[in-house]
């Protein structure tokens, strides 16, 4: 890849098969070997998801693509997919937002310097936010029906850590043993699935209707001015890793409750401290 650019390909139909069409960026081994993870996802309508997004960790750096029907395809089900490889170094200085807003632009794909795909802070936090946070705080995963999945990961996005950041997928899948996009053991799964297959996932479900009570730590998470928000800095200096919210919160509990407590809540009260993974 190019120092401080974003390489972009276009995978289609080549002779009725899905291929590598076009590349910018110095990437193309890269995008080569990703082939078979931009082809349509294993029994998804495109009629009824046109427009497939997923981002995955790969070839060193970070994978966001767009998947759309190919009209002009003579191939019935044959698709389209525009793919970006944005650098992992760069994960913390990028908006996914700004990269899902590329890759539906219309035109020629070309790729795009990083300071362009550059943060402009976090949009508006969704109640339906709640609950995909608590999903993944609990879990590691969380599946979403419905429409406004890409508004959904892009406001997640501005809230993790690079470590979550380069560990976070998102796809469409209909099936949990379906998901065709790669993920490591230590994923953050967030899947879009159609409604009419949502009984085949255990994991925690949410929509763009949800109106969620979040837990503590998922407020933390959500909330900028939360009191956790100052331990967090002074234990961390930077945002923690979703696995610590939840201790991050109950340290906080315990020391705003510190000057009520008797001698022997006293002596349990800071417990949390020391188990709060630096």
């Amino acid at each position: 890849m190019t120092d401080g650019e974003a390489a972009v390909a276009v995978f289609g139909n080549q002779g009725g098969a899905h291929s590598l069409l076009f590349e910018a960026g110095g990437a193309r081994e890269a995008f080569e070997r990703i082939l078979m993870y931009t082809d349509r996802p294993p029994d998804v309508e495109t009629h009824e998801l046109p427009r497939i997004f997923a981002g995955y960790p790969a070839e060193g750096g970070y994978v966001v693509q767009l998947t759309e029907p190919d009209h002009e395809a003579r191939r019935p089900g044959m698709v389209r997919t525009t793919a970006s490889l944005i650098p992992q170094r760069a994960l913390m200085q990028v908006s996914l937002a700004r990269v899902i807003e590329w890759l539906s632009a219309p035109g020629e794909a070309e790729p795009v310097s990083l300071a362009e795909l550059g943060s402009a802070g976090a949009p508006p936090v969704a109640p339906s936010l709640a609950r995909v946070a608590d999903g993944l705080i609990s879990t590691g995963a969380a599946v979403w029906t419905g429409p406004s999945f890409e508004a959904v990961v892009a406001a997640l996005w501005e809230l993790l850590a690079a470590e979550d950041r380069a560990r976070l997928v998102f796809a469409t899948a209909v099936d949990p043993n379906r998901i065709s996009v790669p993920r490591t053991p230590d994923a953050l799964k967030v899947i879009q699935t159609p409604e009419r297959y949502a009984s085949r996932w255990e994991s925690p479900q949410a929509s763009a209707s949800d109106d969620w009570a979040p837990s503590a730590a998922a407020q933390a998470l959500l909330n900028p001015e939360h009191p956790a928000r100052a331990l967090a800095a002074e234990l961390f200096g930077d945002a923690p890793t979703l696995g610590r919210w939840r201790l991050l919160t109950a340290t906080q509990d315990r020391l705003a409750r510190l000057p009520t407590l008797d001698h022997e809540g006293t002596w349990s009260a800071p417990g949390s401290v020391d188990t709060v993974d630096r």
